[in-house]
């Protein structure tokens, strides 16, 4: 569903039980807070409940897979343009729009002969992670590698890294890739106005990245950030039931 689309339907839904006028910038910050809202249930739900979710609900998996990224990382000098993913001295810095791991998250990659195989690395709490770094009965391996959220913001390798997240790794030199799930993108519904003539600029826009089935959900959301009525919603159900049919 384009965000054209998708911002036509809330007109229409509002023009039809309360003839109100709402801006595109109005339904682009209400689709955000909504997508946001599913977002946070159904990732709520997969982390919860994983095995459940796996085995039970493949649509719960598939309505988060547009979000979910997976990104290698090396030893090296960090450098926000040319080598973002460099583990720079046991830092990582994490993606500006990362929001939760999938899973373990981390992973070293290791090599048995011609095999890779891939190591979860252990996330820690600070203290466990520092007993951990210093110990000498169960020291951190490459096979055995740990990890530690180490705050946003600052500087690597002399680089302002602004907010995003670090992930600091024992051994501080190991090679591996991160599954995350990132920010839904901000919805942008764009156009151009002249002579008071409206011009949807399709090019310039960005579209919600959710299958229909969830867009449908999203909108609902919207329509209630907006101040929704329940006659709202009713119009809204019997457009989603002829949409539906016609199919």
């Amino acid at each position: 569903m384009t965000i054209k689309e998708t911002h036509d339907t809330i007109l229409f839904v509002i023009k039809k039980t309360r003839n109100e006028f709402v801006s595109h910038e109005d339904i682009d910050r209400a689709l955000d807070i909504a997508q946001m809202s599913l977002f946070a249930e159904l990732i709520g739900n997969y982390r919860r409940y994983p095995e459940q979710a796996m085995v039970n609900s493949g649509r719960l998996l598939s309505d988060l897979n547009p979000f979910r990224e997976r990104q290698q990382f090396l030893p090296g000098d960090y450098n926000s343009t040319t080598d973002p993913f460099a583990l720079d001295d046991g830092i990582l810095v994490l993606p500006v729009d990362f929001l939760y791991f999938d899973g373990d998250g981390a992973y070293s990659v290791v090599m048995d002969g011609s095999n890779a195989r891939n190591r979860p690395i252990e996330i820690l709490p600070y203290d466990e992670f520092a007993e951990r770094s210093d110990s000498s009965l169960s020291p951190p391996t490459v096979t055995d590698p740990i990890g530690v959220f180490d705050g946003k913001g600052g500087t690597v390798n002399s680089v302002d890294i602004g907010e995003k997240m670090k992930l600091r790794l024992l051994p501080d030199a190991i090679s591996g890739f991160i599954v995350y799930f990132r920010r839904p993108l901000l919805p942008v519904y764009a156009y151009t106005v002249v002579d008071r003539v409206e011009t949807y600029d399709s090019a310039a826009s960005v579209h919600l990245e959710w299958n229909d089935n969830c867009a449908h959900v999203i909108i609902k959301k919207a329509l209630q950030t907006l101040g929704a009525t329940t006659e709202d919603m009713v119009v809204l159900q019997e457009m989603v039931r002829e949409e539906s049919t016609s199919q």
